[in-house]
């Protein structure tokens, strides 16, 4: 009365379409809609929003970097006449530092920068820190326009 043997295919089909061919249609869908998204809704192009050219200092470029209590060398990675990239920052200065004095030496000169720290991040070349400089000493605008020459 209740047994029903033409019901018995359907009941193995229903975890069979919900393991197997549901995944294997998303799957399929997801590559569809990927496209579909790149057609119809373009990203607003995004561009750097900087108010100075970047330039990538001459090698050797080093800064000392000193918070008041203690100071360590660093790389500079690249420079612009509003902030600088510091490589190679030990990871005990991040979150420690809010301003901060770097000399960098470059092209035979020392330059004086007050720096304030924007962002931090670990690369696969070790900890950088990204910073603005809220002041320099005179030479700094020369400086930069030197190591345009040498970079291009």
């Amino acid at each position: 009365m209740f047994y029903r043997p033409d019901l018995i295919p359907l009941f193995w089909l229903v975890p069979v379409v919900l393991l197997v061919m549901a995944p294997m249609a998303l799957l399929g869908f997801w590559p569809l809609w990927r496209l579909g998204q790149f057609f119809f809704f373009l990203p607003e192009p995004v561009g750097e929003k900087r108010g100075h050219p970047r330039f990538v200092p001459y090698s050797g470029t080093v800064a000392e970097i000193s918070d008041g209590r203690s100071s360590c060398m660093a790389v500079v990675g690249d420079i612009s006449r509003q902030g600088i990239r510091l490589l190679g920052v030990p990871q005990s200065w991040f979150g420690r530092m809010d301003q901060a004095r770097v000399i960098v030496h470059g092209l035979g000169q020392r330059y004086d920068l007050r720096i304030q720290p924007r962002w931090t991040e670990i690369s696969d070349a070790g900890p950088v820190i990204g910073a603005e400089i809220f002041s320099s000493s005179t030479g700094w605008s020369r400086f930069l326009l030197q190591s345009e020459r040498v970079v291009r």
